[in-house]
């Protein structure tokens, strides 16, 4: 992922990197409730790095927008079991972890 990092921000006319984005901690929760999902479909996550997000800051990323799964699925619609529990949780948690342990990452160049 270093690599297509540096090949997408190289590109001049390469304004916006658009991708699903899962917190470290997050994604060990996933790996356990998806394990038989995950198993009969022959899929895994294949990316993971303990420093999140700055990896992509550290590449010359910005981060432009990030919308929380929990809160945009509840906006939109289209809820996860529980998912009106875990936003009454985000809110009244002071460490706010629905608002970055996964969802849509928006990056744009550095210049």
């Amino acid at each position: 992922v270093a690599n297509l990092a540096a090949e997408l921000h190289a590109q001049p006319t390469f304004r916006l990197w658009v991708q699903d984005y899962v917190a470290p901690a997050m994604l060990r929760v996933l790996k356990v409730l998806w394990k038989n999902a995950l198993g009969r479909g022959n899929s895994e996550f294949k990316f993971f790095r303990k420093d999140g997000k700055s990896f992509f800051t550290k590449r010359g990323w910005e981060i432009r927008e990030f919308h929380a799964t929990i809160h945009d699925a509840g906006r939109l619609k289209r809820d996860m079991p529980l998912g009106w529990a875990l936003r009454a949780a985000d809110k009244i948690s002071p460490f706010r972890l629905g608002r970055g342990s996964g969802g849509i990452l928006v990056l744009a160049p550095r210049a």
